[in-house]
């Protein structure tokens, strides 16, 4: 019997949107399962108990130094108050904390397109997106330190509403920075060189202003949240307005980019000298600017990179700036780590998980495992070259009677960091996704021995320099001539790494093909 007119149009009609009041219950379901089974699949119970240990940690510090606040700035405080010091460094910490969240904190780009394909409204999935992105990390722990602060030391003052109306305006800070994260990181497609100059002029004008003392950012501080404390229905709806207009900010601006083009997910190579000069390479050669290119061209590799640039530049200003830092031993051993090994102790613990996806078709080549592990051993002993060139100046403007120590660090951090980490890389038995972010809580393809591992690595320069605090030159001495050492015996090492990848390659294939 032939179909009538009516059933043809029936089945090739297209399927109507579904409606609002349907689809938030339907998303929210879908995220709470989400997240669940996230937390379940990240992996070995080492890495959670870690991880956990670690978060609570922070939030009992974040706590206790809420509570009470007193005990600790006593000595800073100078004749204030209490409730107008905290006032007065709110604003240079909500930067501090930007920029930290721009570092790690991912967008909610890649959820809204895995739902696109579906017939719901672009804009409500980018409103609520954009809405659960505030549930947080970034904006949970700051709350551990203002709510008990705000309970302990200004309600008694200005009463429960004062108090409360001061979480609000911290809450709020905290939404427009989430916000505004969204709105930049929408913009870093297009205008990726203005976003990155404005970023960079703010952060320059911070620390400059933080570095004089000139005080501008306190004053600016003190007189936004002087009077938060204050119970006002006009500040409380100007809190709201604000929220709500970089709420709508970043709808928009992440809405406009998905109606973008997006660019090729790895551009085009372009004839150019260091191409050129790739080709007169030998195999090790070939597979170092292979490692470079998976480094750059990928997020999470890049993220490391960046991650290592930053504490080599603008952390280590602040803590070389900060009068009495180096006062303990210990934390100047971990910072003659980072300051030129940083890079080496993060990107270097998943030297071989890095190339999960091709491992296999790597070594199915006329690829022996010595070529590849020098190869991987020459990229992270230059990284440490490289850090040590970029943080040098630093040593030089704020703390040049340290140079020596940094110095010495180079040659630990070269000839004995880089090894025990690719020791620990010749374990890797765990996968990675090279285009996923790596931001907060991101531990992909890490567990509880990479935590550990940081005890070898750090412990023994740390012990050195205890034991001959009264005598640094010595203790520098020893680290500089146990680096060279390594240094001297780096192709010992590189055989040792590559018998351990040739017992462990078929473990460590399977692991990877686990994931893929």
């Amino acid at each position: 019997m032939p179909h009538s007119s009516s059933d043809s149009s029936r089945r090739i009609r297209p399927r109507s949107r579904v409606g609002a009041r349907k689809l938030l219950p339907l998303l929210i379901r879908q995220q709470v399962k989400f997240r669940i089974r996230s937390f379940k699949a990240q992996g070995k119970l080492g890495s959670s108990i870690v991880m956990t240990l670690f978060g609570a940690y922070i939030a009992f510090t974040l706590f206790t130094l809420g509570a009470f606040l007193p005990v600790f700035v006593e000595e800073i405080r100078a004749g204030m108050t209490t409730h107008a010091l905290v006032d007065r460094h709110t604003v240079s910490t909500l930067v501090g904390l930007f920029f930290l969240r721009f570092l790690l904190q991912k967008t909610p780009k890649v959820q809204v397109e895995s739902f696109l394909h579906l017939p719901f409204p672009r804009w409500l999935l980018v409103g609520f997106f954009c809405a659960a992105s505030v549930f947080s990390a970034h904006n949970i722990f700051p709350l551990i330190f203002a709510v008990p602060y705000a309970v302990r030391h200004l309600a008694p003052i200005y009463g429960a509403l004062g108090a409360v109306q001061w979480v609000a305006a911290i809450v709020g800070a905290l939404l427009v920075s989430n916000f505004l994260n969204i709105y930049v990181r929408s913009q870093l497609t297009n205008h990726e060189r203005k976003v990155l100059l404005g970023l960079g002029t703010l952060l320059a004008l911070t620390l400059t202003d933080e570095y004089l003392g000139g005080g501008v950012l306190g004053s600016l501080s003190l007189a936004i949240f002087g009077d938060m404390h204050r119970p006002s229905w006009m500040l409380a709806a100007s809190i709201l307005s604000v929220v709500v207009g970089a709420g709508l900010l970043a709808s928009g601006a992440l809405l406009d980019s998905l109606r973008r083009e997006d660019p090729p997910a790895v551009p085009l190579a372009e004839a150019g000298r260091l191409h050129e000069l790739a080709e007169r390479w030998d195999l090790a050669g070939h597979l170092i600017w292979l490692e470079l290119r998976l480094m750059w061209r990928n997020r999470r590799p890049r993220h490391y990179l960046v991650v290592s640039l930053m504490f080599s530049t603008v952390y280590l200003i602040f803590l070389l700036a900060s009068p009495g830092v180096f006062d303990g031993v210990a934390l100047g051993a971990v910072i003659g780590l980072f300051a030129s090994g940083g890079f080496a102790l993060n990107y270097g613990q998943l030297m071989f998980s890095w190339e999960s996806n091709y491992m296999e078709g790597l070594l199915a080549r006329a690829v022996d495992t010595r070529t590849l592990t020098r190869s991987k051993t020459i990229v992270l002993q230059g990284s440490c070259l490289v850090l040590f060139v970029v943080s040098l100046p630093v040593f030089m403007v704020f703390r040049p009677d340290l140079i020596p120590l940094h110095v010495a660090f180079l040659f630990y951090n070269a000839g004995v960091t880089t090894q025990v980490i690719l020791e620990l890389a010749t374990r890797n038995r765990d996968g990675v996704d090279l285009g996923k972010s790596g931001g907060f809580f991101n531990y992909e393809g890490f567990s509880a021995r990479h935590w550990l591992w940081f005890l070898p690595t750090a412990v023994p320069p740390t012990i050195l320099l205890i034991v001959f605090r009264d005598t640094p030159s010595l203790a520098w001495s020893i680290l500089a001539g146990v680096g060279l050492l390594g240094l001297l015996t780096t192709e010992l090492w590189t055989r040792r790494h590559a018998r351990r990848v040739s017992r462990r390659k078929h473990a460590m294939l399977s692991g990877f093909a686990i994931r893929t």
